[in-house]
């Protein structure tokens, strides 16, 4: 299977944006289940995670709610789940941008899917509703359409069959403003990659031995997932075998984009990630700022005198994306601060307007 995560549906049409997002998503922390013999048209799709706010967009997508697992002294898990009719179409959508193993579960789950009989659908339903109100009675729609009366007064007041079966993740659109770039990858392949590093990816630091190469990681038993999102990031996936003292663990294909590559991958995806990833990918981005700025003459503040000076005020709170507290500017808080040309040397303490008590001690920034 050669770049799947750039199919198209069975109908040859593209998927919308948000539906290669959530392929990806489900290639990585998806489960497709069979029906059990005792309910054979009831196929499952789950997603389980332990970020709320990620499994809140998938539960979206599946037009379902969310449902907390509690772990014990573990963390809390949530879920979103799709079963039956809905779960087949999202599973007969999602399957050309799956790869082989995930691809197999779908076409077994299909296969032993077997739909209820019903006498009605939604087509006869909307009929019977019309005919109703142009004067013939229930128990005459009940004889022509060959169902009990209580099925028709349920019909007439909505109860069931109220509104054609929809499959949200068909027509999501992205939000205004989210059409990340990434050169030579297409845009529903760039949502197809941040789906599936948003389960299986980490956005690390640099190490102390390469300050300036910031990286993205990700794993998979996998090996045609992994070589496709290493034809996403320009890398070659590495084989990682089993540890000799745990012989029985499946062995590991891993990717791994260093420097400039991992930067530009960082920022295309960064729109679509959640609140951990985003957390991860804004303090891998901001050691190389504050390395590039501290090659240019920059040195970077503590972080008492980060809050100062974004906000005036001692003490306040900065979230790790920079986002600032009721009240106050919008605009990413400042991360260093230019040296004047005056500034002492490293180590010679700060010049002060007079001892204490009138003044900090020496060598101390003040906190007001």
């Amino acid at each position: 299977m050669e770049n799947f995560a750039n199919a198209s549906m069975r109908d040859g049409q593209p998927p919308s944006l948000l539906a290669c997002w959530l392929a990806g998503l489900l290639e990585a922390e998806g489960t497709f289940l069979k029906p059990a013999p005792s309910s054979p048209n009831l196929p499952i799709v789950s997603c389980r995670m332990t970020d709320r706010d990620v499994v809140e967009r998938v539960a979206d997508l599946f037009g379902t709610s969310v449902v907390a697992i509690d772990k014990g002294r573990y963390r809390t898990e949530y879920a979103a789940v799709v079963k039956g009719s809905r779960a087949v179409a999202l599973m007969e959508d999602v399957e050309p941008l799956m790869g082989l193993r995930r691809a197999v579960a779908i076409r077994a789950a299909i296969d032993r899917y077997r739909p209820p009989a019903r006498k009605l659908s939604f087509l006869k339903a909307e009929e019977i509703r019309r005919r109703y109100a142009s004067g013939e009675t229930a128990a005459s729609l009940s004889r022509i359409f060959a169902v009990t009366h209580p099925t028709v007064r349920a019909v007439l007041s909505g109860r069931i069959y109220q509104e054609l079966v929809r499959y949200p993740w068909r027509r999501a659109a992205a939000p205004p403003g989210m059409r990340p770039t990434l050169p030579g990858v297409m845009c529903r392949e760039l949502f197809w990659l941040a789906g599936w590093l948003e389960g299986e990816g980490s956005f690390l630091v640099p190490p102390p031995s390469s300050p300036g190469l910031v990286r993205v990681a990700g794993q998979s038993q996998d090996q045609d997932v992994v070589k496709e999102v290493g034809r996403l990031l320009g890398v070659k996936p590495l084989f990682v075998p089993a540890p000799p003292e745990t012989p029985h663990w499946s062995p590991l294909w891993r990717i791994l984009r260093q420097g400039k590559g991992a930067e530009a991958a960082m920022l295309a995806i960064r729109p679509l990630m959640g609140k951990r990833r985003s957390s991860q990918l804004d303090r891998a981005l901001r050691s190389v700022s504050l390395l590039k700025m501290e090659t240019r003459g920059f040195a970077p503040l503590s972080a008492a005198a980060c809050r100062s000076a974004s906000t005036g005020l001692s003490g306040a709170s900065i979230s790790p994306c920079g986002s600032a507290p009721a009240g106050e500017s919008a605009r990413p808080s400042p991360l260093v601060s230019p040296r004047s040309e005056e500034a002492n040397l490293p180590g010679e303490p700060v010049a002060e307007a007079g001892p204490p008590p009138h003044g900090p001690e020496v060598g101390r920034l003040s906190s007001t």
